[in-house]
Parts: structure tokens; C-alpha cells; sequence
């Protein structure tokens, strides 16, 4: 809620509820490892303090201030209990419909809350503005447009945006199969200032491959520093799935030329093996895991890899329980433009 005195307010785009499932220990001081990516350099901190902006909400009259945030926290505290529950008994299959829903905008809402939202927007606004004033046009004058120029205006914006767009992507995240995974203390899930982070592994061409209704679309969020939620187009598991019915009838075509006296590869014998028993291990736990939304535990691999997520869609801040952001160093010293979130090219 607003302050009623004058003091300036740390408003937090990322709610500190939910930033508490990544304390360090002891935890009892609320402190949280910070990674800055601008200034690579790591920190500790208090989460009243990260994840917040003095007056972020705040634009236009009087009468505005608080109000957004007001919002906000009814929604987290309706989603809470959601996340709560899927923490305690690690599957999705307890949530009513209505906590299905709460958990869906919380998902949303962090999404669309963010610094990092905020300069996307920011981003393709001032490309669009360019691309006006490189062929002599005046951005004041297009019809339907105009050139974010003040903080407030890309505050007003943004909160705008959030405002048309909440209902529908709750709606898509709502739509997707879910099911959750869990790693270990020592090598944590990490959060950032944005936490809902996407992947997708279809190539779309030059339109891009990111977009919540787009077909093959993943999205990650971490509900703490050891259990994450998974949000997958379920077109990901047909592929998986389809995969697997090619290899069982090439398997089978293999074996009748065996049956019938066929001469046939010691080492292609060897590989089918092997292949056959990774696909149907980790399909039968993948898709019993999507099918009752419950836990597949998460390898080294998996681990390094959603962290990777954090790192690039996050603004500026990376977080975690640990003091250990090799993996951070690692890719901003391979490529500056880990320093910064995704924003999109056109």
C-alpha cells in the first residue's frame, strides 16, 4: 500500500513473498545474493531493497498514487496460498480452479510489471521514433503514436499495457501443461527482476520464436530456490511423443531384419539400445509428470540451463541463497548482451 506520510517508497515490481522462498542463510535477516549485471559485480542485500523502485507505480494525479499497488497486492495475496501449497505437496493436482487462475495472473503479472517490461517498451518505442525521424517524418504527427519522452509517460504506458493485456496472457498461461521440477540446496534455481523467464525451440524465421501463444513456446519461473514451475504449449510434448513412436517403428523395422536372418550392425544394435532406453525414461517421467502435474527431479544440466534463462532476460539483477554467480561471469564475459534483458529486433 501507498505511505500516507511524504517519504519517497521503494515499491517493488518483484513482491518480497515471493522473493523470500530465496533467502540466504540464516534466513531471519531477509537477505538475498545479488548479482548486478551492469557492474558485474555480486552483493548482498536486504529484498526490501532489490526488486523495487522509489514510486514505480506512481504517475498522473494524486489521486492514481497507491492505487496500482493496491492492485497488486490483492493479487499476491490471493496467489500466495497457490504457490504456498505447490511448495508443500510438490503438485499441481490439489489447486482448484480458482487457484489455477490466481496462480495464472500472478504469472502474467510478472510478466508484464517488470523494469525489464518497461524497457521493451521503452526500446521499441524510441526504435519506432528513429525509424519516423530517418525518413523525415514527425513522430508527433503519426496517427496512433507517440514518443515516450518523460519516466512518467513510460510509467503511464506501461501500466496501460498491463491493464490491456493481463486478462489474455493469464488466459494463455492458464492454457499451458504444467508440471514442476526440484533441484538441491547446493546448486539452486536462481531468480532475477524478471522471473518469468521463455524458450522456444521452433525457428519462425526473421518474425522471432518468443511469444506466449506461439506453438512449441516454453516458459520457467522459479517458485523458490528449489522447485520450478514448468509451462509448456503442449505441441512440446506432441513432438516429444511423435519422436518416440519414429524411433519405436524404426526399433521394430530393425528387429524383423534381425528375425528374418538379416545381417545387421553390432554398433547400430549397441545405439538403439541406448537410445531406447534414454527416450523411454525420460519420456514416461516427463509425461506422467505433465499428465498429473507433479515433480521430475532436475539435473545439473537442466539446473545451469533455466538459470541461464534468468540471466538473459533479466534487466539487471540476478539472485540466489548462494554467492556463486560463475555462471553469470561466464556468459556476460562470452557476450555483452547478457548485461541487459532481451528486447526484440526489428
Amino acid at each position: 500500500m501507498a505511505r500516507k506520510d511524504t517519504k519517497p517508497e521503494v515499491q517493488h515490481y518483484v513482491p518480497k513473498f515471493y522473493l523470500r522462498g530465496f533467502l540466504r542463510e540464516p534466513s531471519k535477516k531477509q537477505q538475498i545474493c545479488v548479482f548486478d549485471k551492469h557492474e558485474e559485480k555480486s552483493f548482498v542485500s536486504n529484498i526490501s531493497n532489490i526488486a523495487g523502485e522509489t514510486s514505480f507505480y506512481e504517475f498522473g494525479p494524486d489521486e492514481n498514487r497507491g492505487v496500482i499497488e493496491n492492485i497488486f497486492s490483492k493479487l499476491e495475496t490471493s496467489s500466495s496460498s497457490a504457490i504456498q501449497q505447490l511448495l508443500e505437496q510438490k503438485t499441481l493436482a490439489g489447486l482448484s480452479d480458482v487457484e489455477r487462475g490466481w496462480l495464472a495472473a500472478f504469472i502474467a503479472s510478472q510478466n508484464l510489471r517488470t523494469r525489464h517490461f518497461r524497457e521493451v517498451i521503452r526500446s521499441l518505442n524510441s526504435e519506432y521514433t528513429s525509424r519516423f525521424e530517418r525518413r523525415g517524418i514527425d513522430p508527433k504527427k503519426v496517427k496512433g503514436f507517440r514518443a515516450i519522452e518523460s519516466e512518467e509517460e513510460l510509467t503511464a504506458i506501461s501500466l496501460q499495457r498491463f491493464a490491456e493485456n493481463i486478462k489474455e496472457h493469464s488466459a494463455l498461461i492458464g492454457g499451458k501443461a504444467c508440471c514442476l521440477t526440484t533441484t538441491t540446496k547446493d546448486r539452486p534455481f536462481w531468480v532475477s527482476d524478471h522471473p518469468v523467464v521463455l524458450h522456444n525451440d521452433e525457428d519462425f524465421g526473421p518474425y522471432g520464436n518468443i511469444g506466449l501463444a506461439l506453438p512449441g513456446i516454453q516458459i520457467y519461473m522459479p517458485l523458490n530456490s528449489t522447485t520450478l514451475l514448468l509451462l509448456w504449449c503442449p505441441t512440446v510434448l506432441e513432438k516429444i511423443k511423435k519422436e518416440f513412436r519414429t524411433f519405436n517403428e524404426l526399433k521394430a523395422r530393425f528387429n524383423v531384419r534381425k528375425a528374418l536372418g538379416y545381417q545387421v550392425d553390432h554398433w547400430v544394435n549397441h545405439q538403439i539400445e541406448l537410445e531406447s532406453q534414454r527416450l523411454s525414461r525420460n519420456n514416461e517421467e516427463l509425461f506422467n509428470a505433465f499428465k498429473n502435474g507433479t515433480t521430475i527431479p532436475a539435473t545439473a544440466e537442466n539446473v545451469d540451463f533455466y538459470n541461464s534463462l534468468q540471466v538473459n532476460w533479466s534487466h539487471r539483477y540476478v539472485m540466489s541463497p548462494i554467492n556463486n554467480f560463475e555462471l553469470v561471469e561466464r556468459m556476460i564475459a562470452d557476450s555483452s548482451k547478457f548485461k541487459t534483458g532481451m528486447k526484440p529486433h526489428f
